[in-house]
């Protein structure tokens, strides 16, 4: 069951992020995930970019999402542990 639940799990995280980059398109025009900074890598001056205008472009952008879920295990936690490290 747990293999269905990474499936389940992974198909609503996917239609919710879609739904609000979608919303951010269409309804705000505003690429507040930062996505124009990779873009930007792959013009040769920061003219060609500027000229290209990432931000009235934005909206009809094509956004392809790529997501990858691994529940590690199940059960319930009385406190999360820490995960980061400095």
């Amino acid at each position: 069951m747990l293999e269905a639940l990474n499936q389940h799990i992974q198909q609503v995280l996917y239609d919710d992020m879609m739904k609000l980059i979608e919303k951010v398109q269409k309804e705000y025009k505003a690429d507040i995930f930062g996505f124009g900074r990779y873009l930007a890598a792959n013009f040769a001056t920061i003219q060609e970019w500027e000229e290209y205008n990432w931000l009235s472009r934005f909206s009809e952008a094509q956004i392809n999402l790529d997501l990858d879920v691994h529940i590690r295990r199940t059960g319930m936690m009385r406190k999360s542990p820490f995960i980061w490290s400095n």
